[in-house]
């Protein structure tokens, strides 16, 4: 099974102006404290309701 986690990163791009991976992997780190990890194969950064980025958790 394949196991997606959506984090909004409206915040992040708006406010801190920051590229997509940081501003994802901002988003990630603080979602993954919260559940397992090891269970998500995939992190993607949602933006005004539009998937904008996608990255591989290895």
């Amino acid at each position: 099974m394949i196991t997606i986690l959506a984090v909004k990163i409206h915040k992040a791009i708006n406010e801190d102006r920051k590229d997509l991976y940081e501003a994802t992997r901002g988003s990630w780190r603080a979602a993954m404290d919260q559940c397992n990890s090891d269970t998500i194969n995939y992190v993607v950064g949602i933006y005004e309701g539009l998937v904008i980025s996608a990255y591989e958790n290895q």
